[in-house]
């Protein structure tokens, strides 16, 4: 199932390597990220926090699992969430990151759409009628959507939580 998500693109690696020590790259990520946690829908009222941390979730010594935090009037959807670990060697901290786009769910939406998409298509093709032809690519335009949608939503998400980290990363090296 990962290989199937990294295939289209809605799992994504990244790593970085920072000259930091890990004690203080930790204080440091811990200081902008908010405790709570990262599912689906953690906190409807998130969007309602006076906190001016980019990231929401759990930072220990040992890696990281969080997600950007929703803010008031974004039009970005957050789904993803990064998961990562820290490695230190020589005064080099390794970052290695997996962002995952793909939330579970989206796995009921998609077999009830599936289901209901084959049997209206099933219906249709029991229906004497010459209207079909005409349905048809209505049919399959709003499929489209309303599979495309929800997957480009996802893979979005992976490309723009990936661009975050790499910039927060090294903002927090520097500091």
């Amino acid at each position: 199932m990962k290989a199937f998500l990294e295939k289209l693109k809605l799992i994504d690696h990244l790593t970085t390597d920072l000259t930091i020590s890990k004690l203080h790259f930790v204080e440091q990520l811990s200081s902008v990220t908010d405790k709570g946690s990262t599912g689906a829908f953690s906190s409807p009222f998130d969007v309602f926090s006076s906190s001016k941390n980019e990231f929401r979730g759990e930072v220990t010594y040992e890696g990281f699992k969080i997600k950007k935090r929703k803010k008031l009037f974004d039009r970005n959807m957050n789904i993803a969430v990064a998961t990562g670990s820290f490695t230190e060697q020589n005064g080099v901290l390794k970052i290695e990151t997996e962002i995952n786009g793909f939330n579970n769910f989206f796995i009921p939406f998609f077999i009830i759409m599936l289901l209901a998409f084959s049997m209206f298509l099933f219906s249709m093709s029991k229906a004497e009628n010459d209207n079909n032809s005409f349905v048809f690519p209505f049919l399959i335009l709003y499929a489209y959507l309303m599979f495309g949608i929800p997957y480009f939503m996802m893979r979005r998400s992976v490309k723009r939580l990936r661009y975050d980290l790499e910039r927060e990363f090294y903002y927090l090296a520097k500091q």
